[in-house]
């Protein structure tokens, strides 16, 4: 389903994911490489965009499990000041375009590059999804937006200007297929009640995926 109102430009969007059993293609690599994955869980993605101002939207979205076990869905990014502070940030997500040209806007666990060295790997905290329930969250997309990128600082002062086409993407996590006493999901203390941090050589391995594509328009809001 569609809808699309002159005024505001809010433009909502529902689909599905349901069980399959072929491998479905994402296109989502920063910089190189096509991600393969499975999709069997169901979940219900509806997002809607706004304009606010001339260079300012807010995509807000909501999320249902309509599977039988709990999702865990990378849900908030966090700031982090010079002495290592978090404050978290709902509307933040990883922003860049891709090799094939997309505008990503994403909450997800992005894989380390090779041959890079970290303490410890980024990705944004996890909220639980019960079956049946809803999560709500937000990207706050601005024009131009400087690229966001963990683990690739020298892009992270590059700016796209103008883009008249964004693809938002959401990792999650779906527990059914989590193995028997495998530790997957922790309470991420310091963050606030209900978020969860993840291992991050399980998630990488289970990580799947919902996006869209929406055409943007910017200007003078009528």
């Amino acid at each position: 389903m569609i809808l699309v109102k002159n005024k505001g430009l809010i433009i909502n969007i529902t689909f599905f994911i349901i069980a399959i059993t072929t491998i479905t293609t994402i296109y989502l690599s920063p910089l190189k490489g096509i991600i393969q994955m499975n999709n069997y869980s169901k979940i219900q993605f509806d997002i809607s965009t706004k304009r606010v101002s001339e260079n300012e939207i807010i995509a807000n979205y909501n999320v249902k499990n309509i599977s039988q076990k709990p999702i865990y869905l990378f849900n908030i990014l966090f700031k982090t000041d010079r002495e290592g502070n978090r404050a978290l940030d709902p509307g933040l997500a990883y922003s860049f375009k891709n090799k094939e040209n997309r505008i990503i806007f994403g909450k997800y666990l992005i894989k380390i590059p090779d041959g890079i060295k970290v303490e410890k790997p980024e990705f944004p905290y996890l909220d639980c999804i019960q079956p049946d329930k809803t999560i709500s969250g937000n990207f706050h997309v601005t024009n131009p937006f400087y690229v966001v990128l963990p683990y690739h600082n020298e892009m992270n002062t590059k700016v796209i200007k103008n883009a008249e086409q964004i693809t938002f993407l959401i990792g999650f996590l779906d527990s059914s297929k989590f193995l028997k006493n495998e530790a997957v999901i922790s309470d991420a203390y310091g963050a606030g009640k209900g978020h969860y941090n993840c291992s991050y050589g399980l998630a990488l391995q289970y990580q799947e995926f919902i996006e869209k594509t929406i055409n943007v328009k910017w200007g003078k809001v009528k």
